[in-house]
């Protein structure tokens, strides 16, 4: 069985906004939280299985290319080294489509990978029944005081948010890139819009977390900093204690001479 209680920070981030964060699960305010954060999930979930689709139609579409110039040409008469000789400037023209596929399919695995991962602690976080800015906090804060599990299961969290943001970025760039890869991959239009839609998502929640690890450190280093100054005071106030009885003692002894 599954016993994982730590949801994932950046799931909990899934609004940018930090108002968003104010309200609780069985308020309206927590409800509308864990809507936004559903739906962002569902918007990973919908991404990867577009780059699955895309990535086959990817596939067919270089072999469809490959088998028409080897066809046109009549390279299979041919032996297989002047096949590749023959096929030699070709490559360059498919070469795009290749980048683009070996893009597509990281970025299938990195949603798959945070879509699951998104999908189980949404189920923690209403079993749990905490609204997500209390429950971002405390499991920060487990994962700094505990580390262990709360620390690894926050870092692979938080690592497959980035990278789904990485791989949805890089597939962005590399569509820009390609003049007519719309009309040739049926599907590539409709993965670039919600590819563009979950990055800016992804850019948001990465940029939030972010901002609360550094307050809980900033946090963490405040009360480090006050305990030293705590345990310096007492220091000082125990030399201060003694330098005085060590000045009663030396007073007395001097009466008691006279």
């Amino acid at each position: 069985m599954r016993k994982k209680i730590l949801l994932m920070s950046a799931v909990v981030l899934a609004n940018a906004n930090p108002s968003a964060f104010a309200g609780s699960v069985a308020g309206n305010g927590g409800a509308t939280e864990i809507t936004q954060i559903m739906n962002n999930a569902e918007l990973v979930t919908s991404v990867g299985q577009q780059a699955d689709m895309v990535a086959t139609q990817l596939q067919q579409y270089i072999l469809q290319q490959v088998q028409t110039k080897i066809s046109q040409q009549n390279l299979l008469q041919l032996p297989t080294n002047q096949i590749l000789q023959n096929l030699g400037p070709f490559r360059g023209m498919v070469e795009p489509y290749l980048r683009t596929l070996d893009v597509t399919k990281q970025l299938r695995d990195s949603a798959m990978r945070a879509s699951t991962l998104m999908s189980g602690e949404i189920s923690a976080m209403a079993r749990l029944g905490m609204d997500p800015s209390t429950y971002t906090e405390k499991m920060l804060q487990l994962a700094k005081e505990k580390g262990g599990y709360y620390k690894q299961s926050l870092d692979d969290t938080t690592n497959a948010m980035q990278d789904v943001q990485k791989r949805g970025e890089a597939l962005a760039m590399m569509h820009d890139q390609i003049p007519g890869i719309d009309s040739n991959i049926k599907g590539m239009q409709t993965l670039a819009t919600s590819n563009m839609q979950m990055t800016g998502e992804m850019q948001n929640m990465n940029a939030t977390l972010l901002q609360m690890k550094a307050q809980n450190e900033s946090k963490g280093m405040e009360s480090e900093q006050e305990k030293q100054l705590a345990r310096e005071a007492m220091a000082q106030h125990i030399q201060d204690v003694k330098a005085r009885y060590d000045a009663d003692q030396e007073f007395w002894k001097k009466g008691a001479l006279k």
